[in-house]
């Protein structure tokens, strides 16, 4: 999508979380009988792996210090294609019991999660967003990336 078509379907905003803590989780269980056999793993098994960061806001500041999830699920070679519009998408899902009402979820190349978790361990602090806001209170994340320091021109993402 070019960013003409993201101004046209909603306006563009810029976001920094502060990473507080994160996790690498994997879950096994025994498939429902309804998943396809395709879709299961060794014929009778799923298991979902991803990350979890808990963080803060640290820009636009409306939404400054507000807490905030991100859940980043690693993505095989099929991830692509010409009709992807978006790696992700934010929520501001009011409030439920126990999580905070701001939730992001990202979608990162399978390739890219060895040095994902080796840089999450290490040296990356921030998770920079894009996202459009698309009509219907539906909100596209069309970029992320990962950062060890806050942008110099912090000033700029602070609108």
């Amino acid at each position: 999508m070019t960013s003409e078509a993201n101004e046209q379907s909603g306006r563009q905003r810029r976001m920094i979380v502060e990473i507080d803590h994160w996790n690498w989780g994997l879950h096994v269980g025994v498939s429902s009988p309804f998943v396809p056999i395709e879709h299961r793993f060794h014929q009778g098994l799923m298991y979902a792996r991803g990350i979890e960061i808990e963080g803060r806001v640290r820009a636009p500041r409306t939404l400054e210090d507000q807490p905030i999830d991100v859940w980043i699920t690693p993505l095989g070679p099929e991830m692509g294609g010409p009709e992807v519009e978006e790696v992700g998408q934010f929520r501001e899902s009011g409030s439920s019991p126990g999580r905070p009402p701001l939730q992001v979820n990202l979608r990162l190349p399978e390739d890219a999660l060895a040095a994902t978790l080796t840089c999450l361990g290490s040296t990356w602090r921030y998770v920079l967003l894009w996202i459009t806001e698309n009509p219907g209170d539906r909100a596209s994340v069309t970029a992320f990336s990962f950062a060890a320091r806050l942008p110099s021109s912090l000033g700029d993402w602070a609108e």
